[in-house]
C-alpha cells in the first residue's frame, strides 16, 4: 500500500515537470510588444538621416608674447637612479654647499640647517662616467655606498636633491 502511494506522488510530480518544460518549449521566444505612446512624429524623427557635420578650423590669433623667447625657460623635474659612492663630509662639504648657494640654487635649505642634511658622491646608472653630488634631506636616513636613491637633477649650477629610495 505504501508503495503504492509512493509511487503515484512520483507519478505526479514527474508529470508535473515534464508539463513545465512542454509550456516552456512551446512559448514563443520573440514577443511584439504594445507602445501605448507610440508617436508618428519621433518615430520619423529617429529615422531622418542627417548630414554630418564637416569639421571647421577654429582660427584664433596667436596671443601677444611679453617676452622675448630668451627669457622662457621651461620647467621641468628630470628623475634619474643614482648609486651612491660615498658620503662627503667636513670641508669638502661646506665647500659645496656654499658654492651652490653662491650660484642661486633654489632648493638649498638654509645655512643653520646644513649640518642635519648629506651630500652624497654618486653616478647616474645612464651615465656611469659622469660622478654628481647631490642632497640628502634628514629623514632619508642611513645611506650605504651601492645603495641607489632617485634623485631630481637642478637646474645649471644648483645641487641635486635625493626624492627616495630606488630599492
Amino acid at each position: 500500500m505504501a508503495r503504492s502511494l509512493l509511487m503515484q506522488g512520483a507519478d505526479k510530480v514527474t508529470g508535473l515537470a515534464v508539463e513545465a518544460n512542454e509550456r516552456v518549449a512551446n512559448t514563443p521566444h520573440s514577443i511584439q510588444l504594445s507602445d501605448p505612446n507610440y508617436e508618428p512624429y519621433w518615430a520619423s524623427f529617429v529615422r531622418l538621416q542627417l548630414p554630418d557635420p564637416q569639421p571647421q578650423p577654429i582660427i584664433e590669433p596667436l596671443p601677444v608674447q611679453r617676452q622675448s623667447p630668451a627669457q622662457l625657460q621651461a620647467i621641468s623635474s628630470r628623475l634619474v637612479t643614482v648609486e651612491v659612492w660615498n658620503l662627503v663630509v667636513g670641508e669638502e662639504k661646506q665647500a659645496l654647499l656654499q658654492r651652490s648657494l653662491n650660484h642661486g640654487s633654489s632648493i638649498l635649505p638654509s645655512p643653520a640647517d646644513w649640518s642635519s642634511w648629506q651630500v652624497a658622491e654618486g653616478v647616474m646608472q645612464s651615465q656611469a662616467n659622469q660622478t654628481i653630488y647631490f642632497l640628502l634631506p634628514p629623514d632619508f636616513g642611513r645611506v650605504r655606498t651601492g645603495d641607489k636613491a632617485v634623485i631630481e637633477i637642478a637646474e645649471m649650477g644648483g645641487l641635486h636633491i635625493a626624492r627616495h629610495r630606488a630599492d
